[in-house]
């Protein structure tokens, strides 16, 4: 295996186990603590729980493939290119489809579980999003510009300049 691969490998593994590690106390922390964190709703905290779960199962994961099945995995690649450097047919014994079939499926599982951390980290975007457009839209309150009766965006802490004024007054902003 190159010294590229173990590297790049290994910097995967790290960052994952740090970024699930730290995702998961803090959740922990947050359950723990009873406090509101940062006022974020039981899905939101569930769903960072849960990333952070997978992003440690992933690392243990890429640690395991990298450690154990790679250099196996290129041994039978390179059976293979061999054969077909010389025109020949390539025959799997038992144990080298065995062999395949496990590596295969166990690059499937790491895809799988990959997919359902993006998509545990869509929702708690989404989670997140609703919590704040709800909270900004609670607190919302249009004022009546008296010198030609458009409604503006009153100018507080959270509303930026591209908010202040919101045309002829029929929607809020997003």
């Amino acid at each position: 295996m190159p010294a590229s691969q173990i590297i790049v490998g290994a910097l995967l593994v790290l960052v994952l186990g740090w970024f699930g590690g730290n995702t998961i106390i803090r959740q922990i922390k947050a359950f723990t603590d009873g406090s509101n964190h940062f006022q974020l709703p039981l899905l939101v905290r569930l769903s960072r729980f849960y990333s952070g779960i997978i992003m440690l199962v992933l690392g243990g994961m890429l640690f395991w493939g990298l450690m154990f099945l790679e250099v196996p995995a290129q041994n039978l690649a390179d059976l293979r290119d061999l054969a077909d450097e010389r025109g020949t047919e390539f025959k799997f014994t038992p144990e080298q489809r065995s062999f395949a079939s496990t590596y295969a499926k166990f690059w499937l599982a790491f895809l799988a579980l990959l997919f359902s951390m993006v998509c545990s980290s869509s929702l708690d975007a989404i989670f997140t999003w609703n919590c704040q457009r709800k909270k900004n839209v609670k607190s919302w309150k249009p004022a009546v510009c008296e010198a030609n009766g458009e409604i503006q965006i009153p100018r507080s802490e959270n509303n930026s300049a591209s908010r202040e004024y919101w045309g002829d007054g029929l929607f809020p902003p997003n």
